[in-house]
């Protein structure tokens, strides 16, 4: 039995204002989607599973994989200010390990 699992970040909101988009996007501009803001990224080479659930609380963007596949694969090490699925896709990088963006989701596959 294939487990999949689905990381989602976790947070709640407990005024409407705090789940308003960040203030210095304009309300006639697209809203950005959770994988592709930039952040601050420093995270160790370490098993996939670890590091896309630090990506996942991290941003909001969901990260869906299927653990049995990709849970224990090691990653690269990354850093810098970059997008979360730029950040994925530099510590997919020396692994068979792909990823395809799905809006607000990545799907990581072998």
């Amino acid at each position: 039995m294939r487990r999949t699992l689905l990381l989602a970040p976790i947070f709640f909101c407990a005024v409407l204002t705090a789940c308003q988009s960040d203030s210095s996007i304009s309300s006639s501009s697209p809203e950005i989607s959770p994988c592709n803001r930039l952040r601050d990224v420093d995270l160790p080479a370490q098993r996939f599973d670890v590091t896309a659930q630090a990506l996942a609380h991290a941003s909001g963007c969901f990260i869906k994989t299927d653990l049995a596949d990709t849970g224990s694969i090691q990653v690269a090490a990354v850093s810098g200010h970059l997008s979360i699925a730029a950040a994925l896709s530099r510590a997919l990088a020396p692994t068979k390990l792909q990823v395809v963006q799905n809006g607000d989701t990545l799907i990581v596959h072998s």
